[in-house]
């Protein structure tokens, strides 16, 4: 099923109940628990909102989920970021962020910008500015993270819990 269709669906409330492990294999509380879903920001989010109890006690909580962009959404962000660190250079500022950019073969990959105005007898010359690629940098970014969490004692701490929803 398409993100887009999934997303749709989920939208409004759930009732349902919710099992708690405070240990493996050691079911500490079975209790009801009610949510919903709302769509924020015209759709670009969902909000989910839930409560219940744990063993008698309130229980609450909140999420929010972007939905995946199209690449044509991403490529439209890419250009306004760009067409964003023009404006500042050619006004004057200086600019250093990473960003993505799009290559002649369409595909979008991870560069980091510098830009500074080029001024000269107090009159705006120019722009110097230099693109690098930093793919490699935000894969082992991406590797790093991924295996932080992947660490035991990460989630030695938390709570297991699962919604199950009723018909």
């Amino acid at each position: 099923m398409p993100q887009k269709e999934l997303f749709k669906k989920l939208i409004g409330k759930w009732v349902g109940n919710s099992r708690t492990w405070f240990e493996p294999g050691k079911l500490a509380d079975v209790s009801k628990i009610t949510g919903e879903f709302v769509d924020v920001l015209d759709g670009r989010f969902v909000r989910h909102t839930y409560e219940g109890t744990i063993q008698g006690k309130p229980r609450h909580g909140e999420d929010l989920m972007e939905k995946k962009k199209t690449w044509r959404e991403k490529v439209n962000e890419f250009k306004e970021h760009a067409a964003a660190n023009s404006y500042m250079v050619i006004h004057g500022q200086r600019t250093d962020n990473d960003s993505k950019r799009k290559r002649k073969d369409g595909t979008l990959f991870d560069v980091w910008i510098i830009g500074a105005p080029i001024i000269y007898n107090g009159k705006h010359m120019g722009v110097y500015a230099i693109y690098r690629d930093i793919t490699e940098r935000k894969k082992a970014e991406e590797v790093r993270i991924r295996s932080d969490y992947s660490q035991p004692e990460y989630f030695s701490n938390i709570l297991l819990s699962y919604p199950f929803l009723l018909p």
